[in-house]
C-alpha cells in the first residue's frame, strides 16, 4: 500500500488543531511521554507534553519539542492537501506493510511500566499492535502504530 509521510516544525496551538482535525471521529490512541512516564491512553491528549504520539486506523501524528516549536511527524496511507502550510510531504516513495506486534505484558517482572494494563485490553490478556511498516526505496524507515487488538 501506498504511505504518505509529512514533517514540519508548528507551534502548540497548531499541533492541538491538527490533532483534532485529523482524529474527528475517530477511536484514537495517545501515548504521552515524559521524563518519567509513558502511558497510552485511548484518547486524544488534553495537552502537548515533550514528546508524544496519537493514532489511529487513520494514521499517526508524533511531535516533540525543540526551540519553542515542536517537530511534527504526519504518517498516514491516504494523501492529505488539508494541513497547515508548514508541513510538507517528505519526498520519496513511501510503501506500507501492515504486521502485528506482541506486546509484553505489563505485569511482566523485567517491566515497571506506568500503567497496569494496556487501552482495549480486558482480563489478562495481552492485545497485540497492528503496526505500519513505512518503507523508502525498500528500507523500513518508521514503524507507526495503528489500533490495539486482541
Amino acid at each position: 500500500m501506498r504511505g504518505f509521510v509529512y514533517a514540519g516544525r508548528l507551534d502548540k496551538e497548531t499541533v492541538m488543531r491538527l490533532i483534532e482535525d485529523f482524529f474527528k471521529g475517530e477511536d484514537a490512541f495517545c501515548i504521552s511521554q515524559s521524563l518519567v512516564s509513558y502511558k497510552p491512553e485511548e484518547r486524544l491528549p488534553s495537552e502537548i507534553r515533550f514528546k508524544g504520539q496519537v493514532f489511529s486506523r487513520k494514521g499517526e501524528i508524533r511531535w516533540e519539542e525543540e526551540d519553542e516549536k515542536y517537530l511534527v511527524i504526519l504518517l498516514s496511507e491516504s494523501e492529505f492537501t488539508a494541513l497547515p502550510h508548514e508541513l510538507t510531504s517528505i519526498d520519496g516513495i513511501w510503501d506500507t506493510e501492515e504486521t502485528k506486534i506482541y506486546l509484553t505484558p505489563p505485569n511482566a517482572p523485567h517491566v515497571s511500566p506506568k500503567f497496569d494494563k494496556y487501552p482495549a485490553q480486558t482480563g489478562d490478556t495481552v492485545p497485540k499492535l497492528a503496526v505500519s511498516v513505512y518503507y523508502q526505496e525498500g528500507i523500513a524507515t518508521f514503524v507507526s502504530p495503528r489500533r490495539f487488538e486482541e
